[in-house]
């Protein structure tokens, strides 16, 4: 699903893209789910595409809801989990998830606190850039989270 969605996304074409994205949407995991909220939110930045019709559109509603569901209940939030939880939901999902929010002005909260929970006392799993894009993504909306931050 990735490489195909790549290959839309490089189209330009971001009704290409979210046609795309409704097809697979009950199919996708979590890093395809990631890549679509990247590639929307790269795509919504041209100047020609207007925001506000992206993120009204029915399909990328429904891709934020089931994003934001999968993060709310992402089982790295508790204080145990299993292994296969952990190797089957990658924290770093959560950097380009919480940029792809910042790009589009999404300043959602409760999504950045749960988002904030899972990757504070998991900061060492972050490649450096990972690290600063999601830091940067809390600045960009203004939201503050004294738990990720002091981590």
């Amino acid at each position: 699903i990735n490489v195909s969605m790549i290959r839309v996304a490089d189209t330009g074409d971001i009704t290409a893209l979210l046609d795309m994205v409704q097809m697979h949407l009950d199919e996708m995991n979590t890093i395809n789910l990631a890549t679509a909220m990247h590639r929307i939110a790269k795509l919504s930045m041209r100047r020609e595409i207007e925001l506000e019709k992206v993120l009204a559109h029915p399909t990328f509603e429904r891709l934020y809801r089931i994003v934001s569901e999968r993060i709310y209940e992402h089982p790295l939030r508790a204080k145990t989990c299993s292994y296969s939880a952990v190797e089957s939901i990658p924290v770093q999902c959560m950097s380009v998830i919480a940029w792809s929010c910042a790009m589009m002005k999404l300043s959602d909260g409760e999504l950045f606190a749960a988002i904030a929970e899972v990757a504070a006392p998991r900061l060492d799993q972050f490649q450096p850039f990972e690290l600063a894009q999601l830091v940067w993504s809390f600045a960009m909306l203004s939201l503050s989270m004294k738990d990720l931050f002091i981590a």
